[in-house]
């Protein structure tokens, strides 16, 4: 299983310009996308306070991770730095943010996705106490490098076996598109062949 990891659910963001689609249709989107093989897991790392003002995308994340299409995590309570912020600070946010995942989305959280791939003691020593692994940003995968190895023939399952892909809700998806479509297929000629548009 691949894991894409998808951050900053759901944060508002100036990058986000599509003016047909809400922020939560996006996101539905790049789910649809993702369900569409067995070979991707969507992991939404959640920003909880944008998400405590929109029930409607809580219901989505909730519905779908109880099917087992998704495995939602911890981005955080604040999309902040937070590790330009005191320990006491990131203990409360972080024990915010298990109570809602485990109250509104029905998991008991396990890994802490850091904004930006925050990285330190104290942030180590903080997740640890919250009983959560933290994840940085040293093992991901970003989209226009997998599909370089894909037009290059490589075997692109190969390669992400060990670690993620890495979007963001707001962007631009046409390229996590094709992988999925290079995935389905088994190569990336197969999927031109398979969809006129690739």
């Amino acid at each position: 299983m691949i894991y894409v990891r998808n951050d900053d659910v759901l944060v508002n963001s100036s990058a986000y310009t599509d003016k047909k689609r809400t922020p939560l249709e996006r996101l539905k989107q790049i789910h649809r996308w993702i369900c569409d093989t067995p070979k991707l897991l969507h992991v939404p790392t959640l920003v909880v306070e944008p998400l405590m003002v929109h029930p409607e995308a809580v219901k989505f994340i909730r519905e779908e991770t109880e099917a087992g299409r998704m495995a939602p995590e911890i981005h955080g309570f604040q999309h902040i730095d937070y590790g330009k912020t005191d320990k006491d600070r990131v203990i409360a946010d972080l024990t915010i943010c298990k109570e809602f995942l485990k109250k509104e989305i029905g998991i008991e959280a396990k890994k802490w996705y850091t904004p930006w791939g925050a990285n330190n003691a104290t942030l180590r020593q903080c997740s640890l106490l919250c009983g959560l692994e933290l994840i940085d940003c040293s093992n991901i995968n970003l989209p226009s490098e997998v599909m370089r190895r894909a037009n290059a023939g490589e075997n692109i399952e190969v390669f992400m076996e060990e670690k993620e892909i890495f979007i963001h809700w707001w962007e631009r998806g046409m390229r996590l598109k094709r992988i999925i479509e290079v995935l389905k297929h088994g190569s990336v000629e197969a999927a031109k062949q398979a969809n006129d548009w690739f």
